[in-house]
């Protein structure tokens, strides 16, 4: 029987996205609801991990759209005294709500409908279901008593005694509960006495929101803010609560600022059970020039100190026309103890230092410059480590034009003024001073399908005005070099039986540059090449231009699948040198007399999708010793199936490290490392742990034994529970020392990359 009436009424349902975050530890309480009364069915799905072997399926329902009359079908009907009573399969639908229930009461004098038995409301992407309900089409609210709901594309299921449904999209939620578990296995839920859902702003409250362990109330805050849709909103981040044997109890509380759509700000108030209360700040601006960001962090009651303790730091990057862009890094600090204390990091802190910088870049297409930079660096020192050398300021330019054919010439101009606070320092360390550089060059290259030669010929040239200088130092020294170098390769290949094929990339290149004493110059900021293979200066830098007269032979080979995927690469590359060396990166001549170099080797090998190889070699032939080997072994049958070897070897030590990851079962997976030096037969630092996951929450188990930065051996036993849809806590359990699981776990191949 299909029955359909024309009656204005408001939707029987409206949709909300609900995400409630919230972090917590481990519990077992379980809804009444039988997983495929909600849609859940226990099999693999496509998008689920292999630990968790179920998902939602949603059933197929056409809804009515835009069609507001309510339309109904049932086995029977009633009428009397304007009174309908639909029964056996009884479905109501209206738009795109669907009511499914065995009886159901329609009352033309009052506009409700109510239903006496369980009921079943379905819309996209969500599902009630509830014992009774009433549904007031006049005003447009409904009622329904002892209902369940889920929201497919969240995963999220809640439960509540009442849940009422308004015209204007709102619902409210009477003693409901929330998990983002599967039906029957909950380890974790939030319960609240009131829960408003606002659609229109976007956004939910919880009222008296309390957070359960087996019944056992563990978190309570009297109001909370949390979003129920991809906007931004103004209200409280989930916390984040660990303990360990460094912090004692550490709880956080960050609240989110939605000041307006281009900028915001997150405030944390934290505590550290062993260190006190403390808050940070972070704050962001979006402008159409680029990005602004803010970060401060301000000691409230510091219980181990009496001092004022604070950092902060500000930063702009961004375009502020089509050719000029800046940068700006501000950053100070009240000491450099507190990045410690307080487990805060800032890319502008070092271990003894705080760094400022600026800098403006211009960019031209003209025929003189293509690139110039404009900036400043100031360090706060904050340790009594010899003070770095401020950059006030600092300017380069480049450019450069093509000459004819192949041949081009080019140019860099630095200009740095160096000052660091020299009171304390003595000797050549005690120079501050200023720097002009400039190297123009000009090369000529000759290319083919089968090989390529380049040659260069620049002439750097340095001029100092130096302060503070020794006796005897001139404090306005001058340089000019030339330097020369021909880069020449071939490149061979053919095809193998398979399909393969193979190259074969010879290389020669030959530099030049004559001695010129540089001992009274001052080391700024200039370091050493380890392997200047194929660069015409063996020094980082321009305070130093070093003597050389060296040929460095090379030869590269890969073989390719019929795909073109590399199946091996293999390098190898010696340096000869055709004279000795004197300029060093010290203010005493000293000289190189070795001819060669220790011979270089390289090997890439890819057995098979799962096993590749690694190797690196140098080898010193005048001697028949290995001064470096480095070796690696990786079996990698899917993301958490990975089993990987290391071998390391210098002049003086040589060290193992081998770790395991491996799922034992769908739920269990199992980590191994140990770290060795083999010389001393010392176990340097060795882990073993175990992983439990399921559809709603992981644990992990960790033993590790390890040698500290004092040598002195440390032993912890680390727990970590995460609940899906929240945060993890890391507890430790006992132990000495001070370790992080996030941390030394990173050691293990593979382990984060689980998670990306």
């Amino acid at each position: 029987m299909s029955q359909s009436h024309s009656h204005s009424t408001s939707p029987l349902f409206r949709p909300t996205q609900i995400a409630l975050l919230l972090g917590l530890t481990s519990t077992f309480w379980h809804l009444p609801a039988q997983a495929e009364n909600l849609d859940w069915v226990w099999q693999p799905q496509a998008d689920s991990p292999s630990y968790c072997a179920g998902g939602y399926q949603p059933k197929n329902y056409t809804f009515l759209g835009d069609d507001q009359a309510i339309h109904t079908d049932s086995d029977s009907s009633e009428y009397a005294n304007g009174i309908t009573t639909l029964s056996g399969n009884v479905v109501v639908q209206q738009g795109n709500q669907r009511m499914h229930s065995e009886t159901i009461n329609l009352d033309s004098n009052t506009g409700i409908i109510s239903v006496d038995e369980a009921v079943e409301i379905r819309r996209p992407g969500l599902l009630i279901t509830a014992d009774k309900g009433t549904f007031d089409t006049d005003r447009g609210q409904s009622v329904l008593q002892g209902a369940q709901l889920v929201r497919f594309d969240a995963d999220m299921r809640a439960q509540a005694d009442t849940v009422s449904l308004h015209d204007d999209d709102t619902m409210v939620m009477e003693n409901g509960r929330f998990s983002f578990c599967p039906p029957g296995d909950n380890t974790w839920y939030i319960d609240s006495q009131r829960i408003d859902i606002l659609p229109a702003e976007g956004f939910g409250e919880a009222h008296n929101a309390v957070l359960k362990l087996g019944g056992v109330p563990i978190f309570y805050l009297p109001w909370l803010s949390f979003p129920i849709d991809d906007q931004r909103r103004t209200g409280f981040l989930y916390p984040r609560l660990s303990t360990s044997s460094s912090n004692g109890i550490y709880l956080a509380t960050p609240y989110y600022f939605n000041l307006a759509p281009q900028y915001d700000a997150v405030v944390t108030p934290h505590f550290r059970e062993h260190r006190g209360l403390y808050v940070t700040t972070e704050g962001r601006l979006l402008s159409d020039a680029g990005q602004h960001n803010s970060n401060l962090l301000w000691s409230v009651d510091d219980k181990k100190s009496t001092a004022n303790r604070w950092y902060m730091d500000y930063q702009f990057s961004g375009q502020l026309s089509d050719q000029l862009s800046a940068d700006i890094k501000l950053a100070r600090a009240s000491d450099i103890a507190l990045f410690n204390d307080y487990d805060y990091g800032s890319d502008l802190a070092d271990s003894n230092k705080v760094s400022s910088q600026i800098s403006f870049a211009y960019t031209s297409n003209s025929q003189v410059m293509d690139k110039a930079v404009v900036g400043a660096t100031k360090h706060q020192q904050l340790t009594t480590a010899t003070p770095s050398y401020d950059l006030l300021p600092y300017v380069s330019l480049q450019g450069g034009k093509q000459l004819a054919d192949k041949s081009k010439w080019q140019y860099a101009f630095n200009y740095t003024n160096f000052k660091r606070a020299n009171s304390a320092l003595t000797g050549m360390s005690k120079i501050n001073g200023q720097r002009l550089h400039l190297t123009p060059s000009i090369s000529q290259q000759w290319r083919n399908s089968y090989s390529y030669t380049q040659a260069t010929a620049q002439l750097p040239i340095s001029l100092y005005a130096l302060d503070d200088t020794p006796s005897g130092i001139d404090s306005s020294p001058t340089r000019g070099l030339y330097q020369l170098s021909l880069d020449s390769g071939l490149y061979f290949d053919r095809a193998l039986a398979n399909g393969a094929s193979q190259t074969l990339e010879p290389r020669l290149y030959w530099t030049y540059t004559p001695y010129k004493n540089q001992d009274d110059l001052p080391i700024f900021d200039t370091s050493t090449i380890g392997k200047p293979l194929y660069q015409i200066n063996r020094f980082n830098g321009p305070d130093r231009i070093g003597d050389d007269h060296r040929v460095t032979l090379g030869a590269s080979s890969r073989v390719l699948t019929p795909a073109g995927q590399q199946k091996a690469r293999y390098s190898i590359a010696q340096m000869y040198y055709l004279a000795d060396r004197k300029v060093a990166l010290s203010h005493a001549s000293t000289t190189s007399n070795e001819t060669s170099s220790p011979i270089y080797g390289q090997m890439d090998y890819q057995f098979n999708a799962q096993l590749s190889s690694t190797l690196s070699v140098d080898w010193e032939p005048s001697s028949g010793k290995t001064e470096a080997l480095s070796a690696n072994l990786r079996y990698q049958a899917s993301n958490n199936q990975i089993v990987n070897v290391n071998y390391t070897e210098t002049g003086t030590d040589r060290q193992s490290q081998a770790s395991i990851m491996w799922p034992i079962s769908a739920n269990w997976t199992a980590f191994v490392q140990q770290k060795q030096d083999l010389d001393s037969s010392t176990t340097l630092d060795e882990i073993v742990g175990l992983e439990y996951a399921n559809c709603c929450w992981k644990t992990r188990l960790v033993n590790r034994t390890w040698v500290d930065s004092n040598n002195k051996e440390e032993h912890g036993v680390f727990i970590e529970l995460e609940l899906k849809g929240l945060g993890d806590k890391d507890t430790r359990l006992f132990g000495t020392g001070d370790a992080e699981l996030n941390e030394f776990m990173e050691s293990i191949t593979g382990y984060n990359e689980r998670f990306n």
